[in-house]
């Protein structure tokens, strides 16, 4: 959403005019400045907070040429979402992951593919970022051949069908680990 939009939408909830909520907006903006400026919380009610934090210096490389540079200790704004914005985009996704038998699949999922990586770490394929579940379990089963089968079937085995359903952790560890 951009300032238009938000103005107009802000606009006809209140039942006032958009030049109000263009001077509100100022107005918050110039308090907030400044506040912020003195190094001062500023409280958004609904909305959240904005935080001054203190960075310390650090050395970082320029990616041009490569060089060291130091970065000196300098102040930042944070903004801390209050808690109805984290649940209104926690509402986008799912929560299955909070769910018990999900910690145990993906547990169960890690476990599976680290001791691949442990006792047959030569095999390991180099699986893209991005690829889908099938992709990665036929790339999996190439590399590590039965051994991967013994996996897949493990892991079915202890796992329940709902959850399987709902989300392959097995193929999500192979990827977390392998991903080019």
């Amino acid at each position: 959403m951009n300032g238009t939009t938000l103005i107009d939408r802000v606009a006809q909830r209140a039942g006032v005019s958009r030049a109000e909520v263009r001077r509100v907006l100022g107005a918050l903006e110039e308090v907030a400045a400044e506040a912020v400026a003195q190094g001062d919380r500023v409280s958004l009610p609904g909305l959240g907070t904005l935080v001054v934090r203190e960075l310390a210096p650090r050395t970082i490389r320029n990616v041009s040429d490569m060089r060291k540079m130091m970065v000196g200790r300098r102040h930042t704004v944070r903004f801390r979402p209050a808690s109805t914005l984290k649940e209104a985009v926690a509402g986008r996704t799912s929560q299955a992951w909070r769910q018990p038998e999900h910690q145990a699949a993906w547990r169960l999922a890690e476990t599976l593919v680290a001791d691949l990586v442990l006792y047959h770490g030569t095999h390991v394929p180099r699986l893209p970022a991005r690829a889908a579940d099938e992709t990665v379990h036929q790339l999996c089963e190439g590399a590590f051949g039965p051994l991967w089968s013994r996996v897949l079937e493990s892991y079915q085995a202890r796992v329940v069908p709902d959850v399987r359903a709902e989300h392959d952790y097995l193929a999500d560890a192979a990827r977390h680990r392998w991903a080019a």
